[in-house]
């Protein structure tokens, strides 16, 4: 996605491997117990962060900077972990192991994706099979494929003068809401996705 360092965040969900490349440059925040599947795979954190919920004190390493927060907190851990990437200065952050049974953490890390867009910066969610991210004011333009889904949603009240060109289904300064699921499973048709809009914040997902 660019050759300037990102951030990977590695969190304690269900983990399908890392799904876009570490580079050398990168900055790896291992959040609680996704310190585990950093050692699995030879991935060396720069940070650990987390209430260390589910990860046992033995496991904690000693190399590493570690950021301990109480359990009783307002952020998720891995809210606490965006934000430590958002002060380092990195704008295109990535996060996987953030999905899962507990359906409310997988909810609340949506809507962490539209705190990273908030602050101008991009977010990348990676489930098994999908990617999500949400845009604010602006564009996103997806690869071609000749076959797959993706969806665009409103994850604010209303979103306006939403166009998506190159799917089955084309829109032209169509007003979205976020009672309404209209956008839900588009399909690539073999051509470049251009999805966007003038006003509100769009939850976009798309098959990888």
């Amino acid at each position: 996605m660019s050759s300037t360092p990102q951030c990977h965040i590695i969190s304690a969900g269900d983990f399908h491997g890392i799904s876009i490349p570490i580079q050398q440059d990168d900055y790896v925040i291992a959040v609680d117990g996704g310190y585990l599947y950093c050692k699995e795979n030879n991935i060396i954190p720069n940070c650990l962060i987390g209430d260390f919920d589910s990860l046992i004190k033995s496991n904690i390493p000693n190399d590493i900077p570690v950021y301990s927060h109480p359990s009783e907190k307002d952020d998720t851990d891995t809210m606490l972990a965006v934000k430590e990437a958002l002060s380092l200065g990195y704008r295109t952050i990535h996060m996987h192991a953030c999905t899962g049974d507990r359906l409310d953490h997988t909810m609340a890390n949506m809507q962490t994706l539209l705190y990273i867009s908030k602050q101008n910066a991009k977010g990348y969610l990676y489930a098994k099979t999908e990617c999500f991210t949400v845009v604010t004011n602006s564009t996103l333009k997806l690869p071609a494929s000749d076959q797959g889904i993706f969806s665009v949603l409103s994850i604010s009240d209303v979103s306006t003068g939403v166009c998506i060109k190159g799917g089955k289904y084309e829109a032209i300064n169509t007003t979205l809401r976020s009672q309404i699921p209209l956008g839900v499973r588009n399909a690539f048709i073999g051509k470049e996705v251009h999805i966007s809009l003038k006003t509100g914040s769009l939850l976009i997902s798309w098959d990888y």
